[in-house]
């Protein structure tokens, strides 16, 4: 279910990027070359790129390809390395848990409201939010549920860990 996730969220990312290039050359043909500017281009294009930094953030955070310190976390003593790993993986579902409830609440609020140049509503471009949370947490739950069985799988065998 996650690579299919992450397949659709990588191709949401993609499409957006080429779409907002594609809206970009638009408004300058448009308005350099008809002399006649549209309205609409840059709004959406701003409100897209709430769509491609989110997706772009699932698939950064699915790839491994954030910014870390991994060097430093993996030079720690085991126990103390697991423990930074832990509580940077409760920090993230926090962060991410608290996403999901205030863009659900955000949308909620102004999500009926539309774009001001075109007859778009905002949830459209707000939904992004709370679909980047869940796919964050469905993704750190599996890491947990991994790590989990690992453990258990290596005490049930009478393997010691390897940490």
């Amino acid at each position: 279910m996650l690579r299919l996730l992450d397949l659709v969220m990588a191709a949401v990312a993609v499409s957006l990027v080429a779409a907002t290039a594609i809206i970009t050359c638009l408004a300058v043909f448009f308005r350099y070359v008809l002399n006649a500017a549209l309205p609409w281009p840059e709004e959406v294009a701003g409100y897209l790129l709430v769509w491609i930094s989110f997706a772009g953030a699932y698939v950064g955070l699915r790839r491994g390809s954030h910014i870390s310190f991994g060097a430093l976390v993996d030079a720690m003593p085991p126990q103390s390395a697991l423990a930074v790993r832990v509580a940077v993986d409760l920090m993230l579902a926090g962060l991410f848990l608290f996403i999901l409830i205030y863009s659900v609440s955000m949308i909620q609020l102004l999500g009926g409201d539309r774009l001001v140049s075109v007859e778009i509503p905002q949830w459209v471009f707000m939904l992004s939010m709370p679909i980047f949370a869940t796919g964050a947490l469905l993704h750190l739950a599996a890491k947990w549920w991994s790590a989990w069985r690992g453990a258990r799988g290596r005490r049930l065998m009478g393997r010691p860990s390897r940490r």
